[in-house]
């Protein structure tokens, strides 16, 4: 599943690459592990998906950005209460 993800990345499509992103960022939530084992392949081509001009792209890439940061800072304080 991850491979074609990935070519989707790179899909000139607006669309198709506005998937990619969601696809990837509702694996992150479900399996977060299993993605970060993968994320040498998946930054690179991320990163590049994130040049697309398209305002939509864009705005799907940056609504990402702030999940994971809230991510990370609800696991830094889950991890100081317990």
């Amino acid at each position: 599943m991850l491979p074609k993800i990935l070519e989707a990345l790179d899909d000139p499509a607006w669309r198709t690459k506005q998937a990619a992103i969601q696809l990837l960022g509702a694996m992150a939530y479900c399996a977060p592990k299993q993605l970060g084992n993968c994320l040498p392949q998946i930054v690179p081509r991320l990163t590049g998906a994130f040049s697309d001009t398209h305002p939509k792209v864009i705005k799907r890439s940056g609504e990402r950005e702030k999940e994971r940061e809230r991510e990370r800072v609800g696991r830094l304080c889950c991890g100081t209460l317990f």
